[in-house]
């Protein structure tokens, strides 16, 4: 992978010129040997996964992920290394000094995926609140987006409805939002509860009365003059620390297989977050996957401890779903999911 600006050429089918720019490397066992040539050095691959940084006036920087490089150089004097996984190395064009450098492997882009705006450089998680924002997970969403639940729509800031509204008991397709599948409003004395656009079916559904009170968001929540998504001292809510905010009764359902879409080759391999109560009344919590329940709190409020959700995830696995309920009134039912992520390798 080359990430622009740079200029490259092919030389042979396995030797690649780089006269400045980055480039990422991954190398089967059957390219064994591959060769990054710069203007005054030659990288060659023993097997590995790493990354070569050009500077205009030629330094190079050799940041090695997985197995090892030989580093080839003969600017005033003949240099022939090794770098191992972990380590980075720089080489000064100028002197021909060779130093240790910190490993810095998300300085290259891995993967890139034009038609999602996605470059990833091995990030280890999906961010679910950046997504509710239209982001691609890593960080390019909005902040303080909702989405109502019972229609999909999306609106800036954080919206209430005071007096509650009536859902209408239907599963609203969203794709206007990358990776959300779609939304609802649960009531399980409207059977079936469906959760995907596959027709996914929440069986044990709770009964509730059908209405919500505020929308799902991935920003502030300030009500009251209060300030809501604080938790140990800190604040939810920003870019540094992402969380979604709920109220009963909503739903959210985000598509597995559209993430693995827009990076083909990582797996991913759990769902963690810690889900926060805030609320003053009971809520039921349920984090569900392909319609089945895989985590569930019953009543809990502001008076409970948070828990810790983590959910490992296969390969078959296509939807995640979150889900707050109540089957009494609305008033002071909500929490927050705090970091909400899809873990990858």
């Amino acid at each position: 992978v080359v990430e622009a600006p740079a200029a490259f050429s092919i030389l042979t089918g396995d030797q690649v010129m780089l006269d400045y720019g980055k480039l990422y490397v991954s190398v089967s066992e059957q390219a064994y040997g591959f060769t990054v040539c710069t203007p005054h050095s030659r990288i060659i691959d023993l097997g590995t996964e790493f990354g070569v940084l050009v500077g205009n006036q030629g330094d190079v920087e050799v940041h090695v992920l997985e197995g090892k490089v030989k580093l080839l150089s003969g600017i005033k004097g003949k240099i022939n290394i090794d770098i191992f996984d972990g380590l980075a190395r720089h080489l000064c064009a100028l002197t021909g000094h060779v130093e240790e450098r910190p490993l810095n492997p998300k300085i290259f882009a891995r993967r890139i995926n034009s038609d999602h705006e996605v470059v990833w450089r091995g990030q280890d998680r999906i961010e679910l609140a950046d997504v509710i924002g239209n982001g691609n997970g890593f960080g390019t969403g909005t902040a303080n987006v909702s989405i109502n639940p019972d229609n999909g729509q999306v609106s800036q800031g954080y919206i209430r409805h005071l007096d509650g509204k009536k859902g209408l008991a239907q599963y609203t397709v969203t794709n206007h939002l990358r990776f959300v599948d779609g939304v609802f409003v649960p009531d399980g004395s409207q059977s079936p509860t469906f959760v995907s656009s596959r027709g996914d079916i929440f069986r044990d559904s709770p009964e509730t009365n059908g209405q919500y009170h505020s929308e799902i968001s991935n920003g502030f929540l300030i009500a009251d003059g209060q300030y809501r998504q604080m938790f140990q001292g800190v604040r939810y809510g920003t870019s540094e620390n992402p969380s979604i905010s709920m109220h009963a009764n909503s739903g959210i359902t985000f598509d597995l297989r559209e993430m693995r879409g827009v990076l083909p080759g990582a797996r991913l391999v759990a769902f963690e977050s810690l889900y926060v109560p805030t609320g003053r009344a009971g809520v039921d919590v349920f984090v569900l996957i392909d319609g089945e329940v895989r985590f569930e709190l019953e009543n809990i409020t502001a008076e409970d401890s948070a828990k810790r959700i983590n959910i490992p995830l296969s390969d078959r696995d296509r939807f995640l779903t979150l889900v707050l309920t109540t089957d009494s009134d609305l008033w002071s039912r909500r929490g927050f999911f705090a970091r909400p992520d899809i873990i990858i390798q």
